[in-house]
């Protein structure tokens, strides 16, 4: 099998696959905090063992072996990982299933086997540079705020922001200008940050993205670039470097507010009235281990009464996004997005808080169909847009 950006060679691949002990923690485990509970969302809904960590990195050792080959039936199973990396943040070995998972999409996609959707999706991304294919201008909802092309603070608002979330995106750019930064943005020049590239196993396309962002990015002479989506900041922070160096300073929204809340450069006027819970996105939390600036925050809006969910930090259960697998398998996702939702009402939340516009869109889907079965409202909301409103900013 071909060599992939997700090991340094075979074998580092081969050790990761033999260091399996096959133990089931990755499936449903117990612990103190929890006792007994699923730990594999998909694993939890489809009951079958490939579906599992340990049936994932079996089905990649007889790959890399030539027991197994690839097929349909094994292509679906291999893009119905959500890459959440909850199977990691268990596991005793610390076996990285989410890489290896991108390791046999990059072995799909060398043989031409990915599913049309993914294809589709690559093609999008290739042509309009958005993952929504949308060809309408990427900086509509900024063409009033005047922002500079040039400056040492740029804000990247991604593609969910830019193009469903507006409101996210200026409150990002309303909260960052109120704390004294002057603020700089990219317009055309901002491109989607690749991830659906990435985790689709397009290796090359993901390249070419990383290498157009980072031109644009020094280009505009930025030192610092804060991101509002936690998957933006994970692909930007974490896999952009697997490509080129990145020579700024990389954060999320969500530790600039703490950290200018704890400076008091943010001051919050106008109370929020609602018991409140919040949703740890994987790409913020269980991958870059940004859990407590989110909470400080929320916990110090006015007026706000703050709930834990069961599941938290790096027990959290994933919104079922997946990146790319709410595209090719949009019920999974519901469903395991729908059990979030049903958490959130355990916990007495009034409506759920979270720091990714990817989890806002599949838990506000989630929310509609539980609201319609059951009667049961739970509105989701993204932190920026809750700062601003605390903070008086008009939007």
């Amino acid at each position: 099998m071909a060599s992939s950006t997700a090991f340094k060679n075979q074998y580092d691949l081969k050790t990761q696959l033999y260091r399996c002990s096959k133990c089931g923690y990755c499936r449903d485990t117990i612990s103190d905090e929890l006792g007994f509970y699923h730990v594999c969302p998909v694993y939890k809904n489809l009951r079958m063992e490939q579906y599992s960590g340990r049936g994932r990195t079996t089905i990649a050792l007889g790959l890399s072996e030539g027991v197994i080959r690839f097929s349909k039936p094994l292509t679906d199973t291999i893009f119905s990982c959500l890459s959440c990396g909850a199977c990691k943040a268990i596991c005793p070995e610390k076996i990285d299933v989410c890489s290896i998972t991108r390791y046999l999409r990059e072995e799909v996609f060398q043989r031409r086997l990915q599913p049309p959707k993914i294809r589709q999706l690559q093609i999008a991304l290739r042509k309009q540079h958005n993952l929504f294919n949308e060809e309408k201008p990427r900086s509509t909802w900024a063409e009033d705020l005047k922002l500079p092309k040039k400056g040492e603070t740029l804000y990247f608002a991604g593609c969910s922001a830019s193009y469903n979330y507006p409101k996210t995106a200026r409150a990002c750019i309303k909260i960052l200008q109120k704390a004294g930064k002057n603020v700089t943005y990219l317009g055309e020049n901002e491109w989607c940050c690749g991830a659906p590239a990435f985790w689709s196993g397009n290796k090359r396309l993901f390249e070419q993205i990383v290498r157009h962002n980072l031109r644009a990015i020094k280009t505009s002479g930025a030192k610092e670039v804060i991101l509002g989506c936690a998957v933006c900041y994970n692909t930007i922070k974490t896999n952009y470097p697997i490509v080129a160096k990145v020579p700024f300073k990389i954060s999320h929204i969500s530790q600039f507010i703490a950290e200018s809340v704890e400076q008091e450069k943010i001051k919050f006027v106008k109370p929020i009235k609602k018991r409140l819970t919040y949703h740890d996105p994987c790409h913020l939390g269980r991958e870059e281990k940004v859990y407590e600036e989110p909470r400080t925050i929320i916990q110090k809006l006015p007026g706000v009464k703050f709930s834990e969910m069961e599941r938290n930090r790096k027990a959290a259960w994933c919104c079922g996004e997946g990146v790319v697998v709410n595209a090719l398998f949009p019920n999974l996702t519901r469903r395991i997005s729908a059990e979030r939702i049903d958490e959130a009402r355990r916990a007495g939340a009034e409506a759920i808080v979270t720091c990714c516009p990817g989890c806002v869109a599949t838990l506000s889907k989630a929310a509609a169909w539980v609201k319609s079965r059951e009667g049961i409202d739970m509105p989701v909301y993204e932190l920026p847009v809750l700062v601003a409103e605390a903070m008086g900013l008009k939007l």
